[in-house]
């Protein structure tokens, strides 16, 4: 919506500079319709440059695990100094179907051991959300509301747990 209020301002600037008469009338149009422009212009650069408008909410969710086998975690390294690992589980017991947790630019997989006797993982996600209804009105249709800025997968495995490492 910004977009098209930039636009308008444009085009109703030009019109105004050029075909308004010589008056006080026409000066205070161009006035108003420059900052306006203006405006625009930094709200854009500034949601570009510090996410104007938009606020980060993080959604933390904890979910039991089986393990991708009997109560076996499989990892598998990743990346050229093998440091990080993605890690296969499953999330129903009775189900056949894994899930992977893949480390890339926005997503860290941690992995730790802990007395507890079921396995879990939790998982923390930042999103952006619009601030408030008038950036909502702003920037609608940016596709910014609601963007994964970064996920973290915590993974708690139980000491009886095998973790096992697949090349």
């Amino acid at each position: 919506m910004i977009l098209v209020i930039l636009v308008i301002a444009a085009f109703a600037l030009f019109l105004v500079a050029v075909l308004g008469q010589q008056s006080l009338r026409r000066r205070v149009w161009i006035a108003v319709l420059g900052v306006l422009l203006i405006a625009s212009a930094f709200a854009i650069a500034a949601n570009d440059a510090s996410r104007f408008g938009m606020t980060t909410k993080v959604i933390t969710q904890t979910t039991e695990i089986v393990g991708a086998a009997d109560h076996t975690i499989l990892t598998s390294p990743i990346g050229t100094d093998k440091q990080n690992l993605a890690v296969v589980y499953r999330q129903n017991p009775l189900s056949k179907k894994v899930s992977v947790a893949k480390p890339d630019i926005n997503t860290v997989v941690k992995l730790h051991r802990t007395d507890s006797r079921l396995g879990q993982v939790t998982i923390k996600r930042t999103e952006l959300r619009y601030k408030d209804t008038f950036a909502a009105f702003l920037f609608a249709g940016s596709g910014q509301n609601g963007q994964t800025l970064n996920t973290t997968y915590d993974f708690a495995i139980p000491q009886s747990w095998r973790v096992s490492e697949r090349k």
